[in-house]
């Protein structure tokens, strides 16, 4: 149960702002298929419950997606896998442009931005966020003038 809990947090501590997911549009979603199962008998069957239970476990995925700022650089945390960090002082460019998340078989592409780091690599970070204007504009802050 402990490793969980830490795993749901990873990389949060002293952070100023943390932007998640919002969890109530797929909470509604679940519930709507709930009450259908409920009230039309035709829909009990076996898969109808595999696919609710399908919807409800990405819900709870999606609720672990965050970005995390604090005053010396920023994370973004998927669904699953590590967190990515990388320091403000890094950054050497912030460009607009598409990124993948996962969504069951293949990734669904939504707005984001490609932030390139000092060392070479380059993040790919998805602005399917509520407030995702103020993420975007405190990413493109970092990136030197």
């Amino acid at each position: 149960m402990w490793n969980s809990i830490k795993w749901w947090h990873e990389s949060e501590g002293a952070e100023t702002q943390i932007f998640r997911k919002s969890f109530w549009p797929l909470f509604c979603a679940a519930a709507a298929a709930s009450a259908c199962l409920a009230l039309v008998p035709t829909l009990r069957a076996w898969y109808s419950v595999v696919i609710l239970a399908l919807g409800v476990g990405r819900a709870l995925a999606e609720r672990r997606r965050a970005f995390l700022f604090d005053a010396a650089g920023a994370a973004y945390r998927p669904a699953f896998g590590p967190p990515r960090r990388f320091a403000f002082a890094d950054v050497v460019s912030v460009l607009p442009g598409d990124a993948p998340v996962p969504l069951l078989t293949r990734p669904l592409l939504v707005r984001g931005l490609h932030v390139r780091l000092r060392d070479g690599r380059e993040l790919c970070l998805p602005l399917d966020f509520p407030r995702s204007e103020l993420i975007a504009k405190l990413l493109t802050q970092a990136a030197p003038r």
